[in-house]
Order: structure tokens, then sequence, then C-alpha cells
């Protein structure tokens, strides 16, 4: 039996194994939120060579000693057995895999930072402000997606949509963002192949690059943080924001696969995802703000950067029908090798209609009807219903109440609530001295 001990930069280097799944039994859609970055989009061309310029000054040879060892060949912590079907798994299996170890390997180089979620944060998502209600935008509903061109005219304070906070937070030792992440399944999107069709000039496939980058593009804005990251646990795509020539750019590196390894070879380099995420944590690990943090007084609207469709019900693309665009496009391409797409409508990215809108949870009304009787009769004797056939007059009639009201000549079972034996009992109400029984529909008698 071979142990296998790895250092830090092993680690790194290192790439980490595929979920576990059963094959169809997972979920369907992209998981995305219905919002699409619609701001200057900029291919980071120069991301390899940063992310290995950035790490060759780390002083590696000061960290022989191994922090980590597996068996070789059948350790089961080294690789998968979760079966994952849903973003919770697969974004569960990314923190063991890849979140979990850096914030170990950044406090032996000596980097006071850590991945968590976003509750141990001190910081919070700064929204725009909205007009009043009965201002311009009477149909506000504080949500990010009602912004228009009113943004700073507004008294009422913006509430995102409640939950939609980043999945991963970089966190300094006070508590403070330097960088953020977020999660979606792995079933539903191929970022690698819309970004190399997106360089070769498809506008389809840039539509798709931007609803996969448009939940994180809104949260970097929020929380006024030029570094990000997204992943579908297979491929990790990583982001910056910068101000450039007079605006705001999100640049945005290659796709990232998980089985990735750093290899030094010259034309053939490739990098790892551990390496990206360090490179992220060294690059906002700097005393000066400037380095993690945007200007927020010089920060362009909302309403410029990310478009979210004005849908007030729906956040996402649900399982069931996520669009038929990306479906038709993809499959076109024969790109579901990672997992097929099961489409239910035809939304498109990008046109402001919510795709897969549940109908409303509509409960069945029950009319309910009593018979109040009328006080001249309260004084008499109610008889036994074991009577009627001496008497011959007495009717008595349920009060089912079908016809909404309208049916004449009916007096209800009136239970003896004072009985103690729970004998039911029926009175008859005679109509001798020209009283008259009234009806009381819709309410229920105590």
């Amino acid at each position: 039996m071979k142990i296998i001990c790895q250092t830090c930069r092993e680690l790194v280097e290192d790439s980490f194994s595929d979920i576990a799944e059963r094959s169809g039994k997972h979920s369907s859609g992209t998981g995305l939120h219905l919002i699409d970055f619609i701001g200057e989009l900029r291919y980071w061309h120069d991301f390899r060579d940063e992310v290995e310029q950035v790490l060759a000054k780390v002083e590696w040879d000061n960290y022989q000693h191994p922090v980590t060892a597996h068996v070789e060949t059948s350790d089961v912590y080294y690789s998968e057995h979760f079966l994952c079907g849903a973003e919770i798994s697969s974004s569960a299996r990314f923190i063991s895999n890849v979140l979990n170890p850096l914030n170990g390997v950044a406090k032996i180089l000596g980097y006071p930072l850590y991945f968590g979620d976003w509750t141990v944060t001190v910081d919070k998502l700064r929204w725009p402000v909205l007009p009043l209600a009965n201002e311009q935008d009477k149909t506000s509903t504080g949500k990010p997606n009602a912004i228009t061109g009113t943004e700073g005219q507004s008294k009422k304070p913006a509430k995102p949509e409640r939950g939609s906070i980043p999945d991963y937070a970089l966190i300094d030792e006070k508590g403070k963002v330097r960088a953020i992440g977020e999660a979606k399944h792995p079933w539903g999107t191929l970022p690698d192949a819309n970004i190399k069709q997106t360089l070769k000039g498809d506008k389809e496939a840039e539509k798709l690059l931007r609803r996969f980058l448009g939940q994180i593009a809104r949260d970097m804005w929020a929380a006024n943080l030029k570094y990000a990251f997204m992943t579908n646990y297979r491929w990790t795509v990583f982001l910056r924001r910068e101000f450039s020539d007079g605006k705001w750019t999100l640049d945005y590196s290659d796709a990232i696969k998980h089985d990735s390894k750093a290899q030094h070879r010259d034309h053939t380099a490739s990098i790892s995802v551990r390496q990206c995420i360090l490179f992220i944590m060294i690059k906002v690990a700097s005393s000066n703000q400037e380095d993690w943090s945007t200007n927020e007084s010089r920060r362009e609207a909302l309403s410029t950067w990310v478009y979210i469709a004005p849908d007030k019900k729906e956040g996402t693309e649900k399982t069931t029908s996520s669009n038929l665009y990306l479906s038709r496009v993809q499959g076109e391409r024969g790109l579901f090798s990672e997992g097929s797409i099961t489409s239910a409508n035809n939304d498109l990215p990008g046109k402001g209609i919510a795709a897969g809108k549940a109908p409303e949870l509509t409960l069945p009304h029950r009319s309910l009807s009593t018979t109040k009787i009328n006080s001249s009769d309260q004084g008499k004797e109610p008889m036994d219903a074991t009577q009627e056939s001496l008497k011959g007059k007495a009717k008595i009639a349920e009060s089912t109440d079908k016809q909404g009201g309208k049916s004449k000549g009916k007096a209800a079972e009136t239970t003896d609530k004072e009985g103690a034996k729970g004998k039911m009992r029926a009175s008859e109400s005679t109509d001798k001295g020209g009283s008259k029984t009234t009806r009381s529909t819709g309410s229920l008698r105590k």
C-alpha cells in the first residue's frame, strides 16, 4: 500500500474528483436567476499568466512539510461517494474539495483570509433606493428588478430578492468581505462551451454567458467588490470588475475544469481551480482597500450593469422549465455530454420574460349556511323527530345550500350543544302567527 503525501504547493496544483451521481436523477433546468449581465463584458486573456506570476512569488520552499496524505488507490476521502442530484449537494462538495483545504493553505502561508457563507460576514449588500410607491414607480417592490432611471430620487430603501445572497464569501479577520463566489448545479450550464463560442463571435452563446454571470455580477456591484467566481462544480469562471477607459467592465476568465492540474510545459501550460482560488485570495489580501474594493462614489447605476426580469413571483429558472433557447443552441452543438437539459418553454435570456411561471395556489372556498330561528319561536318546546308522523306538518330539511342560498322553504338541522348525550333534535318552525323564518347565509353560528 502506497501513501501519497502532499505539500501545500502539491495540494494547490492538484485537481479534484468529479461528483458522484446517478444517471438521470438530478435537477433539470439551469438553476440560474433571471438576471442578465448587460454591461461591458471583456475576456480576461492573460488570466492564466497572472495566476502563474502571482503564485510564483510564493516562497514554496519554506513550506515543504506535508499537509495532507492519502492512500494511492483506495482512500475513501480522496474520491467522491456522496450522490449529488441538486445544487445544495454539488455546492457542498465544492466547499469540501476546494474552499475548505484552501482555508488551511492560506493559514499556513500567512494569509488571514477565510472562506465561509454570507452569514459570517459583517457586511451587507448595498442596494440602490427606489421611488416611493406613490411617486414615479408605483409598481416598485423594493427589489433590484424594479429599478428604473429614477435611482437616487428615492426615499425608500430597496430590498433585494429575499434569500438572494452570495453562496461563498471570502472574509478577513474582521469579517469584512474581500471576494464572493456563487455556485450552481452542473447539469444545466456549460460555461466552457459558451465562453469558447462567445470568443468566436457567437451572439447566442454570449447571451447564455451573460445569463450565467448575471447574478454574481449583480452581487459584485452590491458588495463593491473587484473579484468573484462562478462555479457549477465541474467548471469555474473567475471574474474581475474594473473601471477602464471611463466605464466599468467585467473581465471573465476561461472556464477551468475540476480535473485540470498545474502543468508547466511550454505552450501547454494549464492551471488548477485551487490555484485560481488561491490567486484571488492573494490578490485581495492587501491592506490597501483599492486592491479589492471598488469606489462606490463612482459606481454606475445597477440598471446599466444587469437586467433583472420583472417577474415578482419567480426568482430562478424552474427545474421543469429551463429555456428552450438553451436546449436548442447547446443541443445543436452536441453539448449534452455532461448532463441533459429538460426544456419546457421558449423564454430567451435577456427578454424580460420569466421562465416557467408557476400558477398561484387557490384554496377551495366553502360557503357555510345556518338557519337562525325567529325570536317568536324560541320559547316553544322543540319537538322530537319521532313526533313527525303524528303531526304530519313539520318538515326537516338539510341546510346544504348548494344553490348559493337561493332555495326556499329549507330548515337546517340544529345541534343541541347543551345535550349531555349529544342527542340530535329537530325543531319545527311553524309560521302560525305570521312570523317568518329568517335565513343567515355565509356565516357559521356558534
